[in-house]
């Protein structure tokens, strides 16, 4: 059970960097591919670019760290505050990309996504409501006005719908996955039992014939190795 988690826990990871590596990739087209009128926002975009970028870096190094060098087996906790930065930096991406490409809102959906498959143990108004935080401090440097249209408010709408629903799909997976770990435990656990009746007497309680002669070929296969 601990291997399946972790290796869920990776994909996500991989999946999650990818992304990121990708939306790098976008932001450099855009700046080579569309003209930027003005200087300052040219200025603004680069400085954002490699803050970005080194925060990638940074995340990409540490998870290769952890899951390829130090081979970690355990399910690796996820940080809340890497989960907020990567919303603020959402945000900023949006932001710069919006007026020249407005589907890019969507990223927020995605972004709700991933945080609620890394934290399925918490509350999903969590990151629906920091999304929405994010999505509204865009449209209000955009335009205030359309805090009030009904494009917003169905996007509030599904950032909550979408929160609720992955909540409620992942606990109840990880409610399925603790029962199959109990049962995994209860039934080593019996194997133990029955193997411990079946190479002793009932009578006496001591090895019986068939434990002595599996200890006996287990040591000469041993010496014969040696």
């Amino acid at each position: 059970m601990t291997s399946f988690s972790h290796f869920r826990v990776r994909m996500v990871h991989e999946f999650y960097l990818g992304i990121q590596i990708m939306s790098i990739l976008a932001i450099l087209f855009f700046i080579d591919n569309l003209a930027i009128p003005k200087t300052n926002m040219l200025t603004n975009i680069n400085i954002f670019l490699a803050l970005y970028v080194f925060y990638i870096v940074m995340k990409l190094i540490f998870f290769v760290q952890k899951f390829y060098f130090q081979n970690i087996k355990e399910e690796l906790h996820p940080s809340l505050f890497l989960g907020f930065l990567d919303g603020i930096f959402l945000t900023q991406y949006v932001y710069i990309m919006m007026d020249h490409l407005p589907i890019i809102s969507h990223l927020f959906y995605f972004y709700i996504v991933f945080q609620i498959m890394l934290f399925h143990d918490s509350s999903f108004a969590l990151f629906s409501t920091f999304a929405t935080l994010c999505y509204t401090f865009i449209i209000v440097l955009e335009n205030p006005k359309l805090l009030l249209s009904y494009d917003y408010m169905i996007h509030i709408f599904l950032f909550y719908l979408l929160g609720y629903i992955l909540a409620s799909v992942f606990h109840e997976m990880s409610q399925l996955q603790n029962q199959m770990a109990y049962m995994y435990n209860e039934l080593e656990e019996k194997n133990l039992q029955l193997s411990e009746m079946a190479n002793r007497d009932y009578l006496t309680n001591m090895y019986n014939h068939k434990c002595f002669y599996a200890h006996f070929n287990n040591i000469v296969e041993s010496s014969h190795i040696q």
